[in-house]
């Protein structure tokens, strides 16, 4: 059975008593012989009520009337995974995630935020936010104590958020910013990312990391990307359970938990930031997919498989033969599959040369016969090889087309290496401007409409 919380409170008092009387005493047998008082009593505090428990114990935490704020600043030799965060303001690449060609890390914020569910109406009980200063990662997390202060906090976080030029997430712009403006709407609260650049951390993964979908998730990339592992985390899922377990209660020390998890989110944000930026070609980290894509390029011909298949491999091979760049490169384990299939492409473009004709051209040419048609040389320059990583054949692609255009040759001659450009990057941004200049220059204006609103959606800048 638990203590009456009254008697312990005033068993305290009065041994807080006593102690004071044995420090004025001379005899230490007088102290403890001696025998309390009412006046004893009388001269401590006499509430019944117990100081209630702090919420977190952080120097830098800040009450203010029904939320509270915690602070911290993470200096750039503090260590996140295997590299002080420092290391991670290094970028050799920044177009590589998108519009930070033209954003300072200084500029950004990084924002996380914890709900008590998953319904619009349900309360955002935690907001995490962290933004650059000089080789520093300053954080604050405002944590909701009682349910009406919702607007007050809200109101707090968003006048932090107004100095900013850009908000980072992960998967915020379908959940984070969408909840929070529809809680800004609901308290009347003018909104900070009205005018703000938004880049999401799930799409930048899915453009550098094609092979890893099904590995995307924020702690996952923590550990195959950043070599962090969380140690005693509370999982997101458990947040709105922990939230109704505080309500219920009353115990601050619940919501500790809550904001270790979501100050953990918001550095993490930080440290993945500047690991795409470094525009690298990430290693795939799971060993059962390399071994699964190993046993694809190299199984084709195995004895184990069926007839059929045997068949298939057969009617294959004398193609594979005559042709050195495509064995080459479907002998290599380590050609992802988009390689492979770019691989056969060349060969197949080597074998029958594309027609550099414009589209009106070819609308307004006679129909000729299927035994007399020849198809004319290209004078498309040869595309990069297939066995580059994507982001470095894109590169190649861009420079290709920046020097045939500089040349003077015509859009259309080029029009190959820019569908290929936008294939292997459907978000490269030059690539979609030169696509919609090709169907300005051929005719096809509605083409070129859906191009240009395709390019405005996805890059803001």
């Amino acid at each position: 059975m638990a203590p009456d919380k009254k008697i312990t409170g005033r068993l305290k008092r009065l041994h807080g008593s006593r102690v004071r009387h044995s420090q004025n005493d001379q005899s230490g047998e007088e102290s403890e012989r001696r025998v309390f008082l009412a006046a004893d009593v009388h001269e401590t505090d006499t509430s019944d009520e117990k100081a209630p428990e702090a919420a977190f114990s952080k120097q830098e935490t800040q009450e203010h009337g029904g939320f509270a704020s915690l602070f911290e600043a993470f200096p750039g030799e503090h260590r996140h995974g295997n590299k002080p965060l420092a290391s991670f303001l290094e970028w050799t690449d920044p177009t590589s995630v998108l519009g930070l060609g033209e954003t300072s890390p200084e500029q950004i914020l990084f924002l996380d935020i914890e709900t008590a569910g998953l319904k619009n109406n349900d309360a955002i009980i935690c907001v995490g936010a962290a933004w650059w200063k000089g080789n520093a990662l300053e954080t604050t997390v405002w944590n909701l104590l009682e349910e009406d202060a919702e607007g007050r906090m809200l109101e707090a976080f968003a006048e932090t958020a107004r100095a900013f030029a850009s908000v980072c997430t992960f998967n915020g712009k379908a959940f984070d910013v969408p909840r929070l403006n529809h809680r800004f709407s609901h308290f009347a609260i003018r909104t900070p990312f009205e005018k703000m650049g938004h880049i999401d951390l799930v799409l930048t993964a899915r453009r550098q990391l094609p092979r890893q979908n099904h590995a995307l998730g924020l702690q996952t990339l923590e550990r195959t990307q950043l070599r962090f592992h969380r140690e005693d985390d509370l999982p997101g899922r458990e947040v709105p359970r922990r939230w109704k377990s505080y309500l219920s209660s009353g115990n601050p020390s619940l919501l500790r938990d809550v904001a270790e998890h979501n100050l953990l989110d918001v550095i993490t944000l930080a440290a993945l930031l500047g690991k795409f930026a470094r525009g690298a070609q990430l290693a795939l980290p799971i060993k059962s997919q390399n071994r699964k894509i190993e046993k694809r390029s190299s199984g084709a011909g195995s004895g184990s498989s069926g007839e059929g298949r045997r068949a298939r491999s057969r009617s294959v091979r004398p193609r594979r033969a005559s042709a050195p760049s495509l064995t080459a490169a479907s002998s290599a384990p380590e050609l992802s599959p988009m390689q492979k299939k770019l691989a056969r492409t060349y060969q197949l473009r080597s074998k029958s040369s594309a027609s550099n004709t414009t589209y009106h051209e070819r609308q307004t040419q006679p129909p000729q016969a299927a035994d007399s048609y020849t198809p004319p040389t290209s004078n498309v320059s040869e595309a990069p090889s297939p066995t580059l990583p994507t982001r470095e054949r894109a590169a190649a692609l861009r420079q290709d087309i920046q020097e045939a255009l500089g040349a003077g040759q015509p859009i259309e001659a080029v029009a190959a290496l820019i569908f290929e450009l936008v294939a292997i990057a459907p978000r490269h941004a030059y690539g979609l401007d030169k696509l919609a200049a090709y169907y300005t220059a051929i005719g096809a204006k509605a083409c070129a409409r859906d191009v240009r609103e395709r390019l405005s959606r996805i890059s803001p800048y």
